[in-house]
């Protein structure tokens, strides 16, 4: 059975709120539907709009979350709550493999700064390499957001991965973190503290950038 239909709200609801009330919609009730069927139902008890419903309907698609067939001239959608599982599990699994990417490139790139700094040769790879070394760090940074807003029904679990993953995250920045460290130390160990404080002020370093509060 339904619940009781959700407020409308004033001001309209987002996307994500939306998606949120059509897939408690589909866990309530375990049922498949035709598209006609909640186009009528959901404005009804969840407050979303029937010119809306398809849109929602197909980015839930497009994240796995909800399961469309379509047999003949009709098209059917379900979501039940081990469908759900299943779907955040390998939404868990595409964001490990990303992350893990991340962290070889991060830690390849990351050593191509430091040697092309030990150069000192102002050429237009330097600069590439050095652009994509602070994307790769915003993504990283990115990610964990990602990971803090994540869930799953097995909360003790993911909290355990989402802990692990953030762990391997901290080392990858601490390491980049020590391999400029050792640049900056090689460049005024050896007569070039002009180059290293240049460096220092290209990149905003300040002198206590390799101080990491997490």
């Amino acid at each position: 059975m339904v619940g009781s239909p959700s407020p409308p709200s004033k001001k309209g609801l987002s996307l994500e709120e939306k998606r949120s009330r059509m897939l408690d919609l589909f866990r309530e009730t375990k049922e498949f539907y035709k598209l006609q069927e909640l186009e009528k139902l959901a404005p009804k008890t969840k407050g979303i709009t029937s010119m809306s419903v398809k849109e929602v309907l197909q980015s839930l698609v497009d994240d796995s979350l909800v399961k469309f067939e379509k047999i003949g001239s009709m098209s059917f959608y379900w979501s039940f709550p081990s469908d759900l599982a299943a779907a955040q599990r390998k939404q868990l699994s595409n964001l490990e493999q990303s992350i893990k990417t991340l962290k070889r490139q991060h830690q390849d790139l990351g050593q191509d700064v430091v040697k092309e700094e030990a150069e000192r040769e102002e050429t237009a790879e330097r600069a590439a390499l050095l652009e994509r070394y602070e994307e790769l760090q915003n993504q990283h940074l990115e990610l964990e957001k990602q990971l803090d807003s994540f869930t799953t029904p097995d909360e003790v679990k993911l909290a355990e991965t989402k802990q692990e993953l953030i762990e391997r995250l901290k080392t990858s920045a601490l390491r980049s973190t020590d391999n400029i460290s050792a640049f900056l130390s090689y460049q005024n160990n050896n007569g070039s503290s002009e180059a290293a404080a240049a460096f220092r002020q290209e990149h905003g370093l300040a002198e206590d950038f390799d101080d990491l509060a997490f």
